[in-house]
């Protein structure tokens, strides 16, 4: 179970410092935040997010917020189900380990990390609008 959950959290949810520092810093570079999306993986939460944004950024920003919400929807969703999974791991074991498997599951931030995700989304997205990326050639 501490296993399957490492798993979630390590590859589905991980954020790089790296990543979190391009994409803080006013007027990064979009090819710096290309490469530290790359380093996530295909698998990776953020990754997908950010890989919408990167995609859609030459767009309208209200294509690009419409896209990036559609995104993070889905992200959720897949989320929970990875949690639901875990959950009905928990329900079929045993009463003793039930208790403690339960109390490792809280400790998945599932919120924080869609919170995260949103305050990122944000910032990039200011960031087209302040610059005019959408624009660029």
């Amino acid at each position: 179970m501490t296993l399957e959950k490492g798993f979630v959290c390590v590859t589905r949810t991980h954020l790089s410092a790296s990543l979190l520092a391009v994409a803080e810093r006013y007027g990064f570079d979009w090819g710096d935040l290309q490469r530290e999306v790359e380093a996530l993986g295909s698998r990776n939460y953020f990754g997908q997010f950010f890989r919408i944004v990167l995609e859609n950024r030459k767009r309208p920003v209200c294509w690009v917020e419409s896209r990036a919400a559609e995104e993070a929807s889905l992200i959720e969703k897949s989320l929970e189900r990875w949690l639901w999974i875990l959950e009905t791991t928990v329900t079929a074991a045993p009463h003793r380990t039930r208790r403690a498997l339960r109390l490792q599951l809280l400790l998945v931030p599932c919120g924080s990390v869609m919170d995260e995700m949103e305050h990122l989304g944000t910032r990039i997205i200011d960031h087209i609008r302040l610059n005019g990326s959408e624009n660029e050639p």
